[in-house]
């Protein structure tokens, strides 16, 4: 019956999908927790000229990535069996490496006026592009790491990466500055090390 049904998932899978809910849930909370608390220091550090030139790198290679993913890591979460699961993260990642040399390549000879366009970027802050291909590699990558940790129910170290994250960022961002600079670059660079770093956890957990 109806009611049978509904108390046996609540009894079984309910907890386990209450149980992931709230895994997930404090893995975000707690990265967003320490973005915020890093931000007062972030904003003193760097112009905000600086961290709006990450913004537009992030924003750049947010855009492209659906290409280099082709959105395999929707259907990875429910590949039927892990062989499958593993050849569509060898597509992505290799769908990732032509978007990424695409992009490269567009980056080193398209015009400066055309970079400005699309970025409103001056050509003298045109040098953090060319962190866009290295960011897109490590969007797409994570993209399918984390799709492959949600497919396997390993909701814990999907929080951890997330986590990770934040501290890697967090800790690049205020340390970098010391050593190089608080530069458009400098925040750049930091940034795109925190994700990284996250990428390469979650690489290492897969």
């Amino acid at each position: 019956s109806l009611p049978g049904v509904v108390r046996r998932w609540l009894s079984g899978a309910g907890k386990s999908f209450a149980r992931d809910t709230i895994v997930s849930f404090a893995g975000a909370v707690l990265a967003r927790i320490i973005t915020l608390g890093s931000l007062p220091f972030v904003t003193r550090i760097y112009e905000p000229g600086a961290l709006g030139a990450w913004a537009i790198v992030l924003a750049l290679s947010t855009f492209v990535v659906p290409l280099a993913t082709m959105r395999y890591d929707v259907a990875l979460v429910i590949a039927p069996t892990r062989r499958f699961a593993a050849a569509l993260v060898l597509v992505m990642t290799a769908c990732t490496a032509i978007v990424a040399c695409v992009v490269t390549t567009a980056i080193l000879f398209a015009p400066p006026s055309f970079l400005e366009a699309i970025s409103g970027l001056t050509t003298s802050d045109q040098q953090v592009l060319v962190f866009v291909p290295v960011v897109l590699i490590a969007l797409a990558l994570q993209a399918s790491f984390q799709a492959w940790l949600v497919r396997e129910h390993r909701f814990g170290l999907l929080s951890l990466v997330q986590f990770g994250q934040a501290i890697f960022t967090a800790a690049a961002t205020l340390i970098l500055p010391f050593l190089a600079g608080a530069t458009a670059i400098t925040a750049t660079a930091a940034a795109t090390l925190g994700l990284a770093l996250a990428t390469m956890v979650a690489a290492a957990t897969c």
